[in-house]
C-alpha cells in the first residue's frame, strides 16, 4: 500500500507539511485545524507529522457505524463519503496512531488522501523529511 514516511529524526518541526496540507484541500488560505495532517508533541523537544497509514485492516473504517469509509483495494487510500458519515467520530477514536481529526466545523473526519498520488505536504517538504512510497515500503 502506498504510504508517507517520515524521517523522523530530521524533521524539524517546521509545520510546513500541515499548512500546506489544510491550503491543498481547499482551506481558505493557511488553516492548521483543517489538515489532514497531525502534529503530536510525544514529550519530545519537536513536534512531528502524523499520517495516515492506510492500514490494511483499519480500526477506523471497521469501527465506522454508517460505512461512511472505504478503502480503495489498489491504492489503499481510505476516503469519507460525507453523505454517509453522521460524525460520531467513532474512526477518530479507533485510530491507533492518532492520525485523524474532527473539521471544527463539520464534525467531520479530516483524513490524508495522499493527494491523489502526489502528496503536497512530500512536494513542499524544505528539509526532504518526508517520502511518498507509492508501494508502501522503499520509496527507491
Amino acid at each position: 500500500m502506498p504510504a508517507i514516511k517520515i524521517k523522523a529524526g530530521l524533521c524539524t518541526g517546521c509545520r510546513t507539511c500541515e499548512l500546506i496540507c489544510s491550503y491543498r484541500h481547499g482551506a481558505p488560505g493557511f488553516n492548521p485545524a483543517l489538515s489532514r495532517i497531525r502534529i503530536k508533541n510525544r514529550g519530545m523537544e519537536k513536534e512531528n507529522p502524523v499520517f495516515c497509514r492506510q492500514c490494511p485492516r483499519p480500526k477506523c473504517m471497521e469501527s465506522c457505524p454508517s460505512g461512511a469509509l472505504t478503502q480503495d483495494p489498489k491504492t489503499g487510500v481510505i476516503t469519507l463519503d460525507p453523505e454517509l458519515c453522521n460524525a460520531c467520530g467513532t474512526c477518530i477514536r479507533m485510530c491507533p496512531f492518532g492520525a485523524m481529526a474532527a473539521h471544527p466545523e463539520t464534525g467531520l473526519p479530516l483524513i490524508c488522501d495522499l493527494c491523489g498520488g502526489e502528496p503536497a505536504c512530500v512536494t513542499y517538504c524544505p528539509n526532504e523529511v518526508l517520502i511518498y512510497a507509492p508501494k508502501g515500503g522503499d520509496p527507491n
